[in-house]
C-alpha cells in the first residue's frame, strides 16, 4: 500500500499578496469566502489574518461557522449563504449576520422581521444565473421587484450570484 506524503502549506503572505491584486484592481468591497473551515486553511487563522489586512467583510455557508467565527474575530460583517433557516431571525439579527437570501419566502420573512425591528441595515440577495444550486428565480425576483418600495429602506444592497462559467 502507497501512503502520500502531500503537504499542505499555508503561507500567509501569498493570501496577502493575492488580496492586494484583487483590491488594485477591484473599487468595491471585497469579501473573501471562508466557509468549510476556509477550505481546509483554518477559517478563524484566515479571517483573523484577513482582518488584519483591512477586510471587514466575510463569506461563510451557514450560521454555525458565522458563530464560530465570531466568537474569535469581532467588529467584521458575516454573510451567511444559506439564508434564513426556521427560526433563525432572531440569531441573525442579534449577532450581526447578514443572510444571504435565496427564495422569496426567505426575503419575506427577513424584511417582516427587520421591518417590527425598524432596522435597514443591508439587504443580500442571491439570483441564480444557471448554476442551479440555489437562489431566486426570475419570477421571485419580479416579486421582489414589485415590492421595491421595502428595498428603498435599506442603507445597503447586496445582489449576489454564483455564475455556472467563466466564459
Amino acid at each position: 500500500m502507497q501512503y502520500s506524503h502531500s503537504k499542505l502549506i499555508i503561507n500567509l503572505n501569498n493570501i496577502k499578496n493575492n488580496l492586494n491584486i484583487i483590491k488594485k484592481f477591484s473599487k468595491t468591497t471585497i469579501c473573501p469566502v471562508i466557509k468549510a473551515n476556509a477550505y481546509g486553511l483554518g477559517d478563524v487563522q484566515i479571517a483573523k489574518f484577513l482582518k488584519k489586512n483591512k477586510c471587514k467583510d466575510f463569506w461563510v455557508a451557514n450560521i454555525s461557522e458565522a458563530l464560530k467565527i465570531t466568537k474569535k474575530v469581532s467588529n467584521i460583517n458575516i454573510y451567511v449563504a444559506n439564508g434564513l433557516n426556521k427560526n433563525e431571525e432572531q440569531i441573525f439579527f442579534k449577532n450581526k449576520f447578514i443572510p444571504i437570501l435565496n427564495t422569496y419566502e426567505q426575503f419575506r420573512k427577513w424584511t417582516n422581521f427587520l421591518n417590527k425591528k425598524k432596522f435597514f441595515n443591508k439587504l443580500a440577495i442571491q439570483v441564480d444565473t444557471g448554476m442551479c444550486r440555489s437562489g431566486m428565480q426570475d419570477e421571485e425576483i419580479l416579486k421582489i421587484y414589485n415590492e421595491r418600495s421595502i428595498i428603498k429602506k435599506f442603507k445597503e444592497v447586496i445582489i449576489y450570484t454564483h455564475l455556472a462559467s467563466a466564459d
